[in-house]
């Protein structure tokens, strides 16, 4: 009995039972995953440090959906085990909005006026970049991009041909900005003879 608790004092024992607690700490977390629809789950993700030198194990897991980043913190000294769990707030990331403005409808050999709109909480983003493809009504399909100007505004035209297929046409555009949360919008419209 007295190897067996010498074995529980030393330093191996002490990392490995840190080990199993955060695991199960983790584990226990981690099985609320089940109540996040599964093309939300990439967005929650775990760091786990190990620290030999000090016994001491910090898990860091952070869940983009709610921006709350739980710390596990475990320390191990010679008379007793800690476990320390925090949650706090991560700053939110401001999302984009992008605003497609055309008109309804096109002849022949016009030529498409586009302007987007970039803002984010009202206020124009300057420097985003807006990408845009134009679907014909075949699978012909064309692309533009830049960057939107001081007023959050990208203009974008592309000149139709005299025998451009009539019929609906989509305008799909994606604007991203580093710091920001990206988005994406569709409009549709016509191209009559």
């Amino acid at each position: 009995m007295k190897v067996y608790w010498d074995y529980l004092r030393s330093t191996n024992a002490k990392i490995l039972l840190l080990i199993i607690i955060s695991v199960f700490i983790v584990l226990f977390l981690f099985s609320f995953r089940k109540l996040i629809p599964e093309s939300e789950q990439e967005l929650i993700s775990q760091n786990l440090t190990i620290e030999a030198d000090t016994s001491s194990i910090t898990s860091n897991i952070t869940n983009n959906i709610t921006n709350n980043i739980i710390n596990i913190t475990s320390e191990i000294n010679d008379t007793n085990i800690t476990s320390e769990i925090s949650d706090k707030n991560v700053t939110e990331i401001e999302t984009l909005e992008i605003r497609i403005i055309i008109n309804e409808t096109y002849k022949q050999g016009d030529t498409i006026l586009v302007t987007t709109e970039v803002t984010s909480e009202e206020n124009p983003i300057k420097g985003a970049n807006v990408t845009i493809k134009l679907g014909y009504p075949s699978e012909y399909s064309r692309y533009g991009n830049g960057l939107t100007n001081e007023e959050g505004i990208f203009y974008w035209g592309y000149k139709l041909g005299e025998i451009a297929p009539i019929g609906n046409y989509f305008l799909y555009a994606k604007v991203e900005k580093e710091g920001y949360a990206g988005s994406s919008t569709f409009v549709e419209f016509n191209i009559i003879k």
